[in-house]
């Protein structure tokens, strides 16, 4: 039901910005003669049906008496998101202005869950308008809370973006957080990510080769670089276990290096780092060389993370990553399954 309160404030603010018009529209017209009155043709028997209805309309609710602008104001920078959406359902005209608010959407996106990204301009594309995609992680938000999760249209996106269709070949290397403090759940989490990740790689013509390694202080290499082929990728990360141990990342990404180095020059090769990213800054300077060492060696270098598990450290995992081409590491950041609590 349409909560009554809002819209009686509605009424009285956007009557009240109306009258001001008026007044100002006679004022400016009070030393012009007046026109002489329209006379206009006889309605037909539909459009007589039609008119009665819109007065029926305009008596039930006469907040849509108003001229569009002016409604469109009032309900945009008067209300939620909750009430926009229960107002909404009162009339086709107050859904569309809903449905068309894309400015309004955006900016709610962004005080609710953060700044925005490229990643996500590119998602609200995908779902159709700002609107969808908020409604779309609103939906996962009650569905998962306490935990934090991106919408499936941002998983899609981020997905897409490791290996553009317009590169001829790529190697991928997924780098899995092994360590004790990733739970058995977030590893769950991450071996879903990869095989997501995969499958949509699987459907390019890019020819692609990937690659698993599990770190923790030591690295585990649980498949080499190889073409695609699902049913054997599948049974490695099906049958993958946690290490335990430390949180290295600065030898996960040498070891990518090197599985990487034989790969030839053209080639893009992609990073993809799914960790908690709980090192101190020392550790995370480490990685941030090694990474920034293996671009300068190698070239066509691209490096992504994606936070998993309790108090994920997003700020060191953007160091990490900004190793090749700072501007845009926000955009190659995404929190898979978050939660803002230390796990200890």
């Amino acid at each position: 039901p349409v909560m009554i309160g809002t819209l009686a404030s509605l009424i009285s603010t956007a009557r009240a910005a109306l009258n001001g018009m008026e007044g100002r529209s006679r004022a400016r017209g009070s030393s012009k003669r007046p026109h002489a009155p329209e006379v206009s043709a006889p309605e037909t028997p539909t459009q007589a049906i039609e008119s009665s209805k819109r007065r029926r309309v305009a008596d039930a609710c006469p907040l849509l008496e108003l001229p569009e602008e002016l409604l469109e104001r009032a309900l945009l920078y008067s209300t939620t998101p909750r009430d926009l959406c229960a107002i909404a359902q009162c009339s086709t005209r107050l859904r569309t202005i809903s449905d068309n608010a894309d400015a309004y959407w955006r900016g709610e996106f962004a005080e609710r869950w953060g700044g925005l990204t490229e990643l996500q301009g590119e998602a609200a594309k995908l779902a159709g308008s700002w609107k969808n995609l908020y409604a779309s992680r609103a939906g996962t938000d009650r569905t998962h809370a306490p935990w934090q999760k991106p919408s499936p249209f941002e998983v899609q996106v981020a997905v897409r973006r490791l290996v553009p269709e317009t590169e001829p070949e790529a190697c991928v290397v997924f780098l899995i957080d092994g360590s004790g403090s990733v739970t058995e759940d977030d590893f769950s989490c991450m071996t879903s990510f990869v095989t997501q990740a995969i499958e949509h790689l699987d459907t390019q013509e890019t020819a692609t080769q990937v690659a698993v390694v599990q770190f923790s202080n030591d690295c585990r290499l649980e498949l080499a670089p190889s073409p695609i082929v699902l049913d054997q990728i599948t049974n490695v990360l099906e049958g993958m276990y946690r290490m335990n141990g430390g949180t290295n990342i600065s030898l996960a990404v040498q070891r990518a290096g090197q599985l990487l180095k034989p790969m030839a020059p053209r080639m893009r090769r992609v990073l993809v780092l799914l960790t908690d990213g709980r090192i101190d800054s020392h550790q995370a300077r480490e990685a941030h060389d090694m990474a920034q060492r293996l671009a300068d060696e190698q070239g066509h270098v691209c490096l992504y993370a994606f936070g998993v598990g309790r108090g994920v450290d997003r700020a060191e995992l953007l160091r990490i990553i900004s190793a090749r081409d700072a501007s845009s590491a926000d955009s190659r950041y995404l929190g898979l399954c978050t939660l803002d609590e230390s796990p200890w």
